[in-house]
């Protein structure tokens, strides 16, 4: 078993009394597995994704990783961002050999692994260019190619194609399966998006509305790349929303309205099912 997440919750102080954030969450994360994280917003996916990088502390429970207790960052674990934050200052070339220069690695064998990296993401011909000079899509390719490049045994994405427009994102989808299914890495992945979910994913963990805890896990059993509008796909898609839908509710009902009702709204819908970055 590679991640092992053991009774974890997560509070703040608010207003003078802790508000928690997650509650009680159980998981293994297997070898090879690509896990999305999939809930309404406030449900503590981010958090949840920090605390395995290292980046944040529970409030109580532990991940382990390979045997080991998670007690702060490591180079096995790598996050993607939503933002690329790329140094605006640096080519393209030289934001993907940063990591690998801090590490110790030479500046021939880091270039060599750089440029190896960004053929990967299809940005070969792209390497002096800098950021500024780069599309949205194509800054979030350098930036996975950043973490690719240090060999992490696991990715950890945190909305990474969220900012981006419907043509990209699918673009995207279609290079991290193939980037998934070339390196065998484990991905963890966190979005809103039903339907990024199931394309990308072999599992789905759903989370409820704050404070977070995992509702329902979902296989995917079929084979990449996917149709994206394959029926058994699309069934699976209802099948979620139907048991979000409570959640969504609930975040409605708190924010807007106390009699908001989520309104029925059985298949087809569009290809981007958002579950909750406008709430």
């Amino acid at each position: 078993m590679a991640i092992q997440i053991k009774g974890i919750g997560k509070s703040f102080p608010q207003n003078g009394k802790q508000t928690n954030v997650l509650v009680n969450v159980n998981l293994t994360v297997n070898d090879g597995d690509f896990v999305s994280l999939l809930g309404p917003s406030g449900c503590g996916k981010s958090t949840l994704l920090n605390i395995i990088a290292g980046l944040e502390k529970s409030t109580l429970g532990e991940v382990i990783v390979d045997q080991q207790v998670v007690t702060g960052p490591a180079s096995d674990r790598v996050m993607v961002f939503q933002e690329a934050a790329l140094f605006p200052w640096l080519s393209v070339i030289d934001n993907v050999m940063f990591g690998l220069k801090i590490k110790g690695v030479s500046s021939k064998q880091a270039e060599e692994m750089a440029q190896e990296t960004l053929k990967m993401v299809h940005l070969g011909r792209f390497t002096k260019a800098h950021p500024h000079e780069l599309s949205g899509g194509m800054k979030q390719r350098v930036a996975i190619a950043r973490a690719l490049v240090m060999n992490p045994k696991y990715l950890l994405m945190d909305e990474p194609f969220g900012a981006l427009d419907e043509q990209t994102k699918l673009l995207l989808h279609s290079e991290l399966q193939d980037i998934w299914q070339k390196t065998k890495k484990t991905i963890i992945f966190v979005t809103h998006s039903i339907h990024e979910a199931v394309q990308l994913s072999n599992r789905i963990v759903l989370l409820g509305t704050r404070p977070g805890r995992i509702i329902k896990e979902f296989a995917i059993p079929y084979s990449q790349p996917r149709g994206k509008n394959d029926p058994n796909l699309t069934y699976i898609e209802g099948q979620i929303f139907d048991d979000l839908k409570v959640e969504i509710e609930k975040v409605m009902q708190e924010e807007v309205d106390h009699d908001y009702h989520v309104t029925p709204n059985r298949l087809p819908w569009s290809s981007d099912r958002d579950m909750g970055s406008h709430i």
